[in-house]
């Protein structure tokens, strides 16, 4: 549909601007009659030439001129105003496509954003972390340093499922569902991203020999379910696809969270429940979501990245600093065809460690 709209419009603007010159090119074929007209008879009231010349020249440049007061007939009157208003179009159609991409270009200047950040100059020193929460109880330790030791406990399993469920809610256009279930074995995981509204998504995603990436383009059942094909579409190696997908096939977390991506933390973990702990972050919505826009981008189809406003996480784990779930709450802002659409977002991870047979 981009691809149609981006040619239709070049041609509309090519039509238009040769309208207006063709317009332009009979005024000044007119105004140079005109000047000729008033030359001849400038000539014959100061006797320079005689009555019968002056018809005869006047006659060369404008053979209907003798008949220039006869009065216009119906269906003169019509082919001119027909002329008329459709150079008028023109005109209009004109203005209104370089007032759109005038508009275009300052809307996508305002909303430009480069994350061209290094990941390694914004993380913490995981073993420094680990050192300050070892043997203390999350209601002794600060939020980042919490998370931080949640992700690494993570990394460390064997074995733990994720189910997401969420939502984005654009200025223009209607809500979009987030859906993911995640199973990760052994090294190996199994990653269902689906997605139901405005842009229907449905992929799979598998890693389990070490190595590569398979992606596996579906079709939507429902915002929970999808048909996958038995082959995938493409194929990518690990590196390159973390290089374009920015957040690793291999782990739920997508924010860089750390003591120099944080805006403000919970000084300690807050008791909800028996062996239940939460904290909340406000992270930076520039440098925190450095993986998470490409991400975005790859499966959302974005020309440039959305301008992040606001991120929060809302995060539980238990006693020995196991997530038990989060939360995102997040605003930003894309541009589609030169118009912003301010979206919100709220996503909700939740954490299983009980034992599963892999069975994809």
């Amino acid at each position: 549909m981009k691809y149609l709209i981006f040619a239709v419009i070049p041609t509309i603007c090519l039509i238009s601007v040769v309208g207006v010159l063709i317009y332009y090119a009979i005024k000044k074929k007119k105004f140079s009659k005109l000047r000729k007209e008033k030359r001849i008879e400038r000539e014959l009231s100061l006797g320079r030439i005689s009555g019968i010349e002056a018809e005869r020249k006047l006659e060369r440049i404008s053979p209907k001129k003798a008949n220039k007061n006869k009065p216009l007939t119906t269906k003169q009157k019509r082919r001119r105003f027909t002329l008329e208003a459709i150079l008028m179009v023109l005109v209009i159609m004109v203005g209104a496509i370089g007032g759109f991409f005038a508009g275009s270009l300052y809307v996508s200047s305002k909303y430009k954003v480069t994350y061209n950040f290094s990941e390694a100059d914004y993380r913490d020193n995981t073993e420094t972390v680990l050192s300050l929460t070892s043997g203390k109880n999350p209601s002794m330790v600060g939020g980042v340093n919490a998370f931080i030791t949640a992700e690494y406990n993570l990394s460390q399993k064997s074995q733990y499922r994720v189910t997401s469920n969420g939502g984005i809610q654009p200025s223009i256009g209607s809500y979009q569902t987030i859906y993911a279930y995640r199973e990760y074995s052994e090294g190996k995981t199994y990653l269902e991203n689906l997605s139901n509204g405005m842009m229907p998504i449905a992929e799979l995603l598998l890693y389990k020999d070490g190595a590569t990436v398979e992606s596996y383009m579906g079709k939507l059942k429902s915002s929970t379910e999808a048909d996958f094909p038995n082959s995938p579409n493409s194929t990518f190696s690990y590196e390159d696809f973390t290089l374009k997908n920015g957040v690793k096939v291999d782990t739920p977390v997508a924010y860089v969270v750390s003591s120099r991506t944080i805006l403000v933390e919970s000084d300690a973990g807050v008791f909800v429940e028996p062996n239940v702990y939460e904290y909340t972050l406000v992270l930076s919505p520039e440098t925190s979501v450095m993986n998470y826009v490409k991400q975005m981008m790859r499966t959302s189809g974005f020309a440039d990245p959305p301008k992040f406003a606001s991120v929060q996480i809302t995060f539980r784990v238990d006693s020995n600093f196991n997530f038990i779930s989060y939360t995102i709450n997040e605003s930003y802002t894309v541009v589609y065809f030169g118009v912003p659409a301010h979206c919100v977002g709220s996503l909700t991870l939740t954490f299983d460690y009980s034992s599963y047979e892999w069975k994809h």
